[in-house]
């Protein structure tokens, strides 16, 4: 029982800040439907004593009390119902906006060893499971709890012996169902991973459709996504066979506590030991017992199902953040010759799986790696692929942490600078540009949200990439799809060209930006790189036609550092 209270006051935890309108309005909802049962229980009672009694004259004070009792109780329900359900939606949506702000504080290392289908899983599918949790699960089990302990009460006024043996046979019921919740909750944890398996692979096929065709690969992934629905099949069929167990359990336990209470209670007032309104009274409240009993037990495990996805966010919302930091070990002589230093720089990627021999594999990119470059110096990187021209933009970037050496801009530590401040520094041009689902206006905005159209315009005019906006339906204002995928591959460059304008931070790295380009698109690109780079600090990758650029200086990269 610990560990179950334990458990809840776990899941409670995202609504902690809440907690003063959501407990005293989920109680009232329970209280507000217990009353309402008692009055509608106890009237016949009155009626049916009355009438055996010679007359109905002497029920009218009873019969008002329990009605008052009984409009009394449907308000209290009724606004308690308003305020728990406002305050459930409200504490979802914080949690939901906690899950999305958590996601952009993630560090490049977790984004990029974890499967967008997985993180996307988290969003929806337990979001959706912890909502309710909040809006319904637990009201559904604590109601039952209040119902019945309130009809309790009265029932022992009526009639001890008959609600002591009721009683029994309700908390039997519980136990019964108590013992099933650890099984529902482990195949609903199950389920869960195997849905998360089946999201990956969704995400996959859609983000895929143009390579899946282009290589004919439909059927291999419909087989394996066919392995993994019928994977998650099974375990929901699991789930669902443990639950319809236990719901069958729960009904012939319903039938058999009528039973013996209609023989218990039919032997009594044939004794003379109570009295036929109070059996038929004993008998509605003894349903709502039973009720009460078999709801407590069927939602106690749906309970704990629940509280899986709580445990999964909440595993989630405790990965480390992003930060900028370098072991002060590793900080050797500050070297401020130049703008931008590496000095002395040894990194490798960590691998979230393991290898075989059960160590975690990582791949070595920079080995005391020593590279200076000038303010205002364009630096052209080439190399083959894989040898660390890319990683070095993702370390000065602070998107991951050298494992030793050092990092310096303009003579600081990159632990020096807030994140927000060394990025402010950098304008980076990707390989592949991603554009928001918006106007072309917004795109280009988002370097600089506080930037007027006019300042927007200009910025795409020296990424010539006026002319192609304004032939669109709405020029700037023209909505883009998914990605930008309606835009060819130079349109999409030379947007991400003017967010580097607009920006006009002092330090430009270019990401192969040329390759994929066609002649025109990429001389349009080139002129506008150039006018980009003047007086600024640039780095470029480039692979092809690295002659066209007129970079102060050359630097191959080898494989090992």
């Amino acid at each position: 029982m610990k560990t179950y209270l334990s458990q809840l006051r776990f899941a409670l935890q995202y609504i902690a800040d809440r907690k003063w309108n959501y407990i005293p309005a989920l109680l009232g909802v329970g209280i507000g439907y217990s009353g309402m049962s008692i009055s509608v229980s106890l009237i016949p009672q009155i009626l049916i004593d009355s009438a055996a009694a010679g007359g109905l004259h002497s029920a009218g004070r009873g019969l008002a009390v329990y009605a008052g009792l009984f409009v009394l109780s449907s308000l209290l329900a009724v606004l308690s119902q308003y305020a728990y359900r406002r305050t459930a939606l409200r504490a979802a949506a914080s949690l939901r906006l906690r899950i999305m702000e958590k996601k952009t504080r993630l560090p490049m290392s977790f984004l990029e060893t974890s499967h967008s289908g997985e993180l996307l899983s988290r969003m929806l599918y337990d979001m959706n499971r912890v909502e309710e949790l909040y809006r319904t699960k637990l009201k559904e089990f604590v109601n039952p709890i209040l119902a019945l302990i309130t009809s309790v009460i009265p029932m022992l006024l009526l009639n001890v012996p008959l609600t002591l043996l009721l009683l029994f046979l309700s908390l039997l019921c519980l136990f019964v169902n108590t013992t099933f919740s650890g099984r529902v909750r482990r195949a609903g944890l199950l389920a869960a991973r195997s849905n998360d398996v089946l999201t990956e692979q969704s995400a996959d096929i859609l983000s895929g459709l143009l390579t899946i065709r282009q290589y004919q690969l439909a059927d291999a992934l419909s087989a394996r996504y066919r392995l993994a629905n019928a994977d998650f099949t099974e375990k929901s069929l699991k789930r669902q066979r443990i639950t319809a167990l236990l719901e069958a359990m729960n009904k012939g336990f319903d039938i058999l506590c009528s039973i013996v209470f209609l023989s218990a209670g039919s032997l009594m007032v044939s004794a003379g030991q109570t009295t036929y309104g109070t059996l038929v009274a004993l008998m509605s409240l003894q349903s709502s017992l039973i009720w009460a009993a078999l709801q407590a037990g069927r939602r106690f495990p749906e309970l704990f199902e629940s509280i899986a996805s709580v445990e999964r966010i909440d595993r989630f919302l405790k990965e480390p953040e992003e930060e900028i930091r370098i072991p002060a070990s590793s900080k050797t002589c500050r070297d401020a010759s130049a703008f931008l230093v590496f000095q002395d720089v040894s990194f490798s990627y960590p691998r979230p799986e393991k290898e075989a021999g059960g160590q975690t594999g990582q791949k070595n990119i920079l080995e005391h790696f020593d590279l200076k470059i000038r303010r205002n110096e364009t630096l052209l990187l080439s190399g083959p692929s894989g040898c660390g021209k890319s990683t070095l933009f993702r370390l000065l970037l602070g998107f991951y942490n050298v494992s030793s050496g050092a990092v310096l801009i303009d003579g600081k530590y990159l632990d020096e600078y807030s994140p927000q401040e060394l990025r402010g520094m950098i304008s980076l041009i990707p390989q592949k540009p991603f554009l928001f689902q918006g106007t072309i206006l917004e795109n280009i905005r988002c370097a600089r949200p506080e930037a007027s159209e006019e300042e927007v315009k200009d910025a795409a005019k020296a990424a010539c990439a006026h002319d192609f906006i304004t032939a669109f339906p709405g020029g700037y204002d023209h909505v883009l799809t998914e990605q930008g995928r309606s835009l060819s591959f130079g349109q999409r460059q030379r947007i991400a060209i003017a967010r580097a304008f607009l920006k006009d931070a002092p330090i430009i790295l270019f990401d192969e930006a040329s390759s994929g380009l066609d002649n025109e698109s990429e001389r349009a690109v080139l002129e506008s790189v150039h006018t980009l780079i003047r007086n600024k600090t640039a780095i470029i990758i480039a692979h092809r036609n690295a002659d066209t650029w007129n970079a102060d200086r050359k630097y191959f990269f080898t494989i090992s550092h």
